[in-house]
């Protein structure tokens, strides 16, 4: 696992894994590899408490785009607990 702690990695080899880390989710769950839905649903939910849940509600966006804890939603805390690790 000392690849892992290395200073720079290859960019086209990390750039080559997270290709097939997206065909690989892509197969398993049928859903392509994302986080924008997941954190403007997050955004709307954070919002809530502020602007009132029935404004959030209104919103033409949040009543297509229903906010739901998924796998969207570990990926975004995946992508903030690896920036913390790797600072």
């Amino acid at each position: 696992m000392s690849f892992l702690r290395q200073s720079r990695w290859n960019p086209y080899a990390v750039g080559a894994a997270i290709g097939v880390l997206s065909w690989a989710v892509f197969a398993l769950v049928d859903k392509p590899l994302g986080v924008t839905t997941a954190l403007t649903g997050l955004a709307g939910a954070c919002a809530a408490p502020f602007v009132g849940a029935d404004t959030v509600a209104a919103n033409a966006y949040f009543k297509q785009h229903v906010f739901k804890a998924d796998y969207g939603l570990l990926f975004l805390g995946g992508i903030a607990l690896g920036a913390l690790l790797s600072a």
